[in-house]
């Protein structure tokens, strides 16, 4: 039945569109027809106005629970669609249902879904014709499939979920309208390109109770900020669980990709792929993206699952800060405080990133990660914003880290952890304690010290404990000890580290450590 509705749909969707273009001159009327098109649309007579077949529209909405914004106003890459588009979430909402997308409209304000128990779909798939154009120019907006294109920058964001439970977004291609990177000047820096900023294309409202959120097979094309998860700090309110985001593809994002914001388990996020064809061949545009994008933000995640992620050209792939939250759970700690508890990363490719992973605030910052499959590609571009910097660069005392199956290249510093006693050298003071905990099997590194001559591979204070083992890292010509000095200036070595062919030599000293081409860990 619902196929067949469906089909029916697809027929009053066609007929308004011919019936609008060319109307029959000297047809006889059908006396069963009715002006609103309210009772026997089907029978062959005149074609019925717009207007009769967006009652009927409506009509066979309610009845299929499909629900188009077309029957309520919009037209295809036309006006503003933000009213209608809202009055058919707000159809269904009432019984639930889905809101169909077929083709291109303008949003310049905010549609809010607040009741849940609905989909919004598009119909048609998450690509469309010059998407995939490389080099550029791609294209945006399309002119076909289904499309949403925001274009209001200001508000709390195009597509905005508040309380609602239950929501399903897919198959629908998303973008901001930006004008066209120039190119980079003969000389001086490539940072001409001043584009548009606008608010989150879908975004949640904190503390609102909102749950059970799918976001799936979604696009977002030259967009400012894609994806706002935001939480709750009472867990006495039960919010923001039950999430699944998967096969999301942001081409390109310009300030934010996804932002995960005191969010409770379970969030399973499979397959994210941060691309480049629009426009990839302009510099401006990859200088952009390499000063601005923060690809994953993230504050306060409870034991969240990540895999299949690709993160292409970023200022930081992934950034981490603390969050806090009342306990409702252990008796005696009314709140509790981290950035990121049991966090697990499979099949991860940090490709021509600045940076991968970054905690801007510095000591005190409470994670735990866990990286299987994973590949760290500093930016080997022209811009070499990797130069000078740590891959990994997490200068808490309060970190533990997993790593298993890496590679490596492209790089200078591959990890910095810990930052040693506070209040003595870079270290800075005020937050006492702590001893940073890092584990590496299976890393292959080729090569390290890459731009700049002398840097370790790993840096570390003397209050980290590192094991190393079953890896390969080789330095560039020029290249650093494999261990270097933490934040405080003292250095830490690698507890059972074998250097070369099993010979016991453990790496306690600069000088012990160092690693020459092609030794192995084993």
């Amino acid at each position: 039945m619902r196929s067949v509705l469906k089909i029916v749909l697809a027929w009053l969707l066609l007929s308004l569109s011919v019936g609008a273009a060319h109307a029959q001159v000297g047809c006889v009327p059908n006396p069963n027809d009715t002006a609103d098109g309210s009772t026997q649309p089907f029978i062959k007579g005149c074609p019925l106005t717009a207007a009769g077949l967006n009652n009927a529209l409506k009509r066979l909405s309610a009845a299929s629970a499909m629900f188009d914004p077309r029957a309520y106003g919009a037209i295809c890459s036309g006006a503003d669609a933000t009213v209608a588009l809202q009055n058919a979430v707000d159809a269904a909402e009432v019984s639930g249902g889905e809101v169909v997308i077929p083709c291109p409209i303008n949003i310049a304000g905010t549609v809010t879904i607040s009741t849940g128990g609905i989909r919004l779909t598009g119909m048609g798939p998450a690509s469309y014709p010059g998407q995939q154009d490389t080099p550029g120019p791609s294209v945006w907006p399309p002119t076909k499939g289904p499309a949403i294109n925001c274009t209001g920058p200001g508000g709390a964001g195009c597509i905005l979920i508040s309380g609602a439970q239950g929501v399903d977004i897919g198959w629908i291609n998303f973008g901001n309208p930006q004008p066209l990177p120039p190119p980079c000047p003969p000389t001086g820096p490539c940072n001409s390109w001043v584009p548009t900023v606008y608010p989150f294309v879908i975004a949640t409202v904190a503390n609102s109770g909102w749950q059970g959120l799918s976001l799936h097979n979604l696009t977002c094309t030259a967009c400012s900020n894609f994806i706002d998860l935001e939480g709750t700090s009472d867990y006495h309110l039960f919010t923001a669980t039950e999430i699944t985001l998967r096969d999301i593809w942001c081409n390109v994002c310009l300030e934010t990709g996804i932002r995960f914001h005191l969010i409770d388990n379970p969030l399973l996020v499979d397959h994210v792929d941060f691309v480049g064809q629009w426009n990839g061949n302009l510099p401006s545009l990859g200088y952009y993206q390499r000063t601005h994008l923060v690809a994953f933000d993230m504050q306060y995640l409870a034991a969240p699952q990540f895999a299949n992620l690709n993160f292409w050209v970023a200022k930081t792939a992934m950034q981490v800060r603390n969050g806090t939250v009342t306990n409702n759970a252990i008796p005696g700690q009314p709140t509790i405080t981290m950035a990121m508890s049991a966090g697990h990363f499979v099949n991860v490719m940090f490709n021509n990133s600045c940076q991968a992973v970054t905690m801007p605030d510095g000591n005190g910052t409470i994670a735990e990660f866990y990286f299987t499959d994973t590949h760290v590609w500093g930016d080997q571009s022209g811009f070499n914003c990797s130069a000078g910097k740590n891959m990994f660069d997490m200068p808490s005392n309060f970190v533990r880290l997993w790593m298993s199956q890496t590679g490596v290249a492209e790089a200078d510093t591959f990890v910095n952890i810990g930052c040693g006693t506070p209040g003595v050298g870079g270290c800075p003071a005020g937050i006492a304690g702590g001893g940073s905990l890092a584990r590496f099997f299976g890393i292959r590194a080729d090569v390290y010290s890459k731009y700049t001559a002398g840097q370790a591979f790993i840096k570390m204070p003397t209050n980290v404990t590192l094991m190393l083992a079953g890896s390969d890292i080789v330095p560039a010509s020029g290249g650093g000890n494999l261990l270097g000095p933490g934040l405080d200036g003292s250095q830490g070595y690698a507890a059972g580290l074998a250097v070369g062919g099993g010979g016991g030599v453990q790496a306690r000293s600069s000088a012990a450590s160092r690693v020459r081409p092609r030794r192995s860990f084993p």
